[in-house]
Formats: C-alpha cells, sequence, structure tokens
C-alpha cells in the first residue's frame, strides 16, 4: 500500500478477478453477475442439445470455466484436469468448446 498511494486498494484487490471476451469483442474484466447471466442461458441451450441433464452454476464453476476458456485460447493450448470422478471435468471442457 505505500508504494501505490494513489491507488483504490479495494477495487484493485477485489475478489473475483474474473476476466472474458464472451460479453465484449475484447478480453476484460467483467462482473460476476452478467457473466454468470450470459453463462447460464448458453449453458441452458448446452444441456438441451447435448445433455439432456440440467447443470447446476455456482461460483467456483464459473472460474473453471474461465480457466479452460483461456486454456483453449491458447496456440495448441493443453490442460490437465485434475479432480474426483463425476465433478464435472469432462462437461466443463465439453462446454467450452462447444462455446468457441
Amino acid at each position: 500500500r505505500e508504494q501505490f498511494p494513489s491507488c483504490a486498494h479495494d477495487a484493485a484487490l477485489a475478489r473475483p478477478v474474473l476476466f472474458s471476451n464472451w460479453l465484449h469483442k475484447r478480453y476484460v474484466s467483467v462482473s460476476q453477475r452478467e457473466l454468470r447471466e450470459y453463462v447460464a442461458a448458453r449453458l441452458k441451450v448446452f444441456y438441451e442439445e447435448e445433455l439432456d441433464v440440467p447443470v447446476v452454476l455456482f461460483d467456483e464453476v464459473l472460474e473453471h470455466i474461465l480457466r479452460i476458456d483461456r486454456v483453449l485460447r491458447q496456440p495448441q493450448g493443453h490442460m490437465l484436469c485434475v479432480g474426483v470422478s463425476g465433478s464435472g471435468k469432462t462437461l466443463l471442457s465439453r462446454f467450452v468448446a462447444w462455446l468457441d
């Protein structure tokens, strides 16, 4: 705080920090509410077309979706999803790939 006295520390350190280019043409910070509305609408279409099973959307899912999207947008982007069986690793990856 001493090195940046003119910075609004509360705004700069507010969580969650979400960046996406789904709502705007550029890769910019987005509000959690706007992102949740967009993803919920797209997720509804996704599970109607692909799954026939409703999916629950919570805060950590939004963060994981954005991480997966950031990796898949990179040239030859790849990642290793680790978690217990049935936690939605494949589902989230398929959803992000379907969005793009």
